[in-house]
């Protein structure tokens, strides 16, 4: 699912907020307050200043080291033993007793050469498609890390920002880190739209070993993996999200009628925005920002409420709009400056669609006999098949 590059350049590389690039590189040596960790007037700092892309590849790869506080146990068992499978030296992710996580410890090829073994002919054949399409897809996410360390080393008077030189980013390197994921949780295996995620994680990533225990952590520690497991457990629960919250924003409600109206449901652009966690069609500088706060939150959620603020900056393009314009809108003007896109790498755009998100709250209705769940700040916070084969 690459995303679709606007007929207008990119943006010149921004050599980073001096003070921004302070406040990240204070934290990273001290330890990254997260949500949840008990260091509140430290996370709430952090979760208020961008991360500059210099200082991604160490953030995230801090932050991925373990899955975050109050994480839930994995969606199921992911070996035979029912162990971790641990990639190479341990890292975060995984579940059963510390004896069978002892005992499944395997490295990085092995985890990879059973991951391939266990994967039938058609999700081998899926794997190797999605592959070729991701690499050059994710073209764009190194080029943000790249832009941005040439950029630092060329601003004067910014503290200085060590980033790692970029891991390749090559089809046999995504390949390995897929069958990785693949022989550490058979349960899940490969399903498409896993392949983008991986290859923006191996843009960022310190080395290519790393690259598979982060998302390894992503996938279980965040609750990615419950939208590919069998079923896809989770993606009605966070097609809902995005209902309510595009429904709490002004209008939202409105809008989704009038899209239901002519025949264009949420799930039409939704669920693809979901199963490759933004990486479909939505550009780098956004969808980076944006998994900032996932990882920053412990929270996938800030996926769900960026689509539903794209959505909510999209109404007056869409009202009163046919069938075949409100579709073709969301499914690709949407991230295209000269069709009137709200999702563009261009800064005021990211800016718009930051603040809409954050400042989107809601209370669901609770169950009969339970308890309402509360919504709050935006931004704070399936299976083994083939391509072809029906979400």
């Amino acid at each position: 699912m690459p995303p679709l590059p606007s007929a207008a350049p990119p943006p010149p590389p921004d050599a980073g907020d001096p003070a921004a690039t302070r406040v990240w590189s204070a934290a990273l040596a001290t330890g990254l307050p997260r949500r949840g960790s008990g260091r509140v007037a430290g996370y709430r700092r952090l979760a208020a200043t961008p991360l500059p892309p210099s200082l991604r590849p160490s953030a995230w790869s801090a932050l991925l080291a373990a899955p975050p506080p109050g994480a839930p146990p994995p969606l199921a068992p992911t070996t035979a033993a029912g162990g971790s499978g641990d990639v190479g030296d341990g890292g975060g992710g995984g579940g059963g007793t510390p004896a069978s996580r002892g005992a499944e410890k395997r490295t990085y090829a092995q985890l990879a050469a059973a991951g391939a073994a266990s994967l039938d002919a058609d999700c081998l054949h899926t794997v190797e498609a999605d592959v070729r399409r991701a690499v050059p897809g994710a073209a764009g996410y190194v080029a943000v890390r790249v832009g941005a360390a040439t950029a630092g080393a060329a601003g004067a008077g910014a503290p200085a920002a060590a980033s790692p030189p970029p891991t390749p980013l090559t089809e046999a390197s995504l390949r390995r880190v897929l069958h990785a994921y693949a022989g550490h949780a058979p349960v899940v295996g490969y399903c498409q739209g896993m392949g983008d995620m991986a290859a923006v994680v191996l843009s960022q990533a310190p080395s290519e070993a790393a690259a598979a225990r982060m998302f390894r952590t992503l996938m279980d520690g965040y609750g990615f993996s419950e939208l590919f497991a069998p079923g896809f457990p989770a993606l009605a629960r966070w097609m809902d999200d995005i209902s309510v919250a595009t429904r709490a924003g002004a209008g939202g409600g409105t809008l989704l009628d009038s899209l239901d109206a002519v025949g264009v449901p949420l799930a039409m652009v939704a669920d693809k925005w979901l199963l490759s966690g933004l990486t479909y069609t939505w550009p780098p500088e956004v969808v980076l920002r944006v998994w900032d706060a996932v990882l920053l939150r412990g929270t996938p959620k800030p996926v769900a409420r960026a689509a539903a603020a794209a959505l909510l900056l999209s109404a007056p393009r869409l009202a009163g709009r046919p069938f075949e314009e409100a579709a073709g809108y969301l499914q690709r003007g949407i991230v295209v400056r000269e069709a009137g896109g709200v999702v563009t790498p261009d800064p005021p755009a990211v800016a718009a669609l930051l603040k809409t998100a954050a400042g989107l709250k809601w209370k669901r209705a609770p169950p009969p006999g339970g308890k309402g769940r509360g919504g709050g700040c935006l931004m704070c916070g399936g299976g083994r098949r083939g391509v072809g084969e029906a979400r």
